[in-house]
């Protein structure tokens, strides 16, 4: 559960009087930019204030609702989705008119983000928050809509966008919404509008951390967003989250999804992206096959490629953890990371590990990892232990190249030139 933050000293209903304030003071607002936005023949300061007024009723709305301490709330009522879904319209329609109102050579995107929040009464102190505990059957609100803050940015490689990243408060945690901004015919268009659906429960937002990058894909102009987010919720360290790489819109053609992955993670680690030759790469904490271990970094490393993202190595950090990388992930990525000549005893190895895996399975098994060992036939040559209860060891012989494994073959007896000292050994 997040920490409630903001001011501890003013009450939430006294932080909601504020940013409620008459609209004659956004009237002050459209004063100061007026200079700026006379030329545009879009620009509409009655439309803008309109749209500030929608949204300031509906985030009114969506404070109103009460959310309970007993079962934590996890569910997200119609009712509510309804007022979520009319919060991010109006948003997206304030900046949608404040960006229409925005001259196309502004050299400084901290005046739109200074602009925004003083109309949208953004950037309170703190962190989006959960409910704090209280007594069962209790309720409370100033929950949803809570804590709204939003950011600006200009990417430094492609100085013809704007990104606006909305963070607001749920239960149990924030959601995120993200838009893109290009300079196109002497105005701002919006070429991209990412954001989660409708959610029945709080794990459908875009939340619990929420990262993005421009990935550039050949010219100037030619680019995707890579976004990574989580999955909040209230109890458990463990969760999911999403890698989405979305196309922008351009002419006529709409925005598009050109990947999307779902994937395990441990929430009390952060989320680390970042971008890499010709890609981008996440890395985070996942869980591992052998309970004792529990938990293991993971890498996900992913190339453009001809309209296409496909992932890459590395996928690990080392040989033990590239083999439950190896088993945890399908066997069409699985495959590539295998030698060829012994693809198909693999592929019935990964299949039968995975089947003992399977939840509902009859005969529930235990994995544990032993040794990791160096083998005599070459320097990157290793055997990988893996003990199942009940049943009897695999030996997985892999090879460890740079910045890359490979799954080399699998045996169910000790190769007799993998006798090196346990590289895995914890010191005693």
């Amino acid at each position: 559960m997040l920490s409630p933050g903001g001011d501890p000293t003013a009450s939430p209903r006294a932080i909601l009087r504020v940013i409620m304030r008459p609209l004659v003071i956004c009237g002050c607002l459209f004063l100061l930019i007026a200079t700026q936005v006379r030329a545009q023949e879009a620009c509409s300061h009655e439309s803008l204030q309109n749209a500030t007024a929608r949204f300031k009723s509906t985030q009114q709305k969506l404070l109103a609702v009460k959310v309970g301490y007993e079962g934590m709330d996890t569910d997200v009522q119609p009712s509510t989705r309804k007022l979520i879904h009319e919060f991010k319209d109006a948003l997206a329609a304030t900046v949608a008119e404040y960006m229409s109102c925005t001259p196309k050579d502004v050299s400084d995107v901290k005046q739109i983000e200074v602009a925004l929040t003083g109309l949208l009464g953004g950037n309170w102190p703190g962190s989006p928050t959960s409910s704090t505990p209280g007594t069962a059957g209790e309720f409370v609100d100033q929950i949803y809509g809570s804590h709204l803050s939003l950011s600006v940015a200009r990417p430094s490689s492609h100085s013809e966008l704007v990104i606006v990243k909305f963070i607001f408060g749920i239960n149990c945690g924030d959601d995120n919404m993200l838009l893109v901004y290009e300079r196109r015919s002497g105005r701002w268009s919006r070429v991209l509008f990412w954001q989660s659906g409708d959610y029945t429960t709080i794990g459908g937002a875009f939340g619990d951390f929420f990262s993005y990058l421009i990935v550039p894909r050949g010219g100037p102009d030619d680019w995707v967003l890579a976004v990574a987010h989580g999955m909040p919720w209230c109890t458990s360290r463990w969760s999911g989250f999403d890698v989405d790489v979305i196309q922008p819109a351009h002419g006529d053609a709409p925005q598009r999804l050109l990947f999307h992955r779902e994937a395990g993670y441990v929430r009390d680690e952060d989320v680390e992206m970042k971008l890499r030759p010709g890609g981008f790469e996440i890395r985070a904490k996942t869980g591992s096959i052998d309970m004792e271990i529990m938990t293991r970094k993971v890498i996900y490393s992913y190339r453009l490629v001809d309209g296409t993202v496909q992932r890459v190595q590395p996928v690990a950090l080392n040989g033990r953890d590239f083999v439950d990388e190896w088993l945890k992930t399908d066997w069409k990525e699985a495959e590539q990371w295998s030698a060829q000549q012994n693809a198909q005893s693999l592929r019935e190895m990964h299949a039968q590990i995975n089947e003992l895996r399977s939840p509902g399975t009859k005969n529930w098994t235990s994995f544990t990892y032993r040794a990791v060992r160096a083998c005599s036939v070459d320097p990157g040559h290793f055997q990988v232990e893996l003990d199942q209860d009940p049943g009897v060891p695999t030996y997985f012989q892999i090879r460890q190249g740079n910045n890359y494994f490979e799954m080399l073959s699998d045996a169910r007896e000790p190769d007799p030139k993998c006798n090196g000292p346990d590289l895995m050994r914890k010191p005693s």
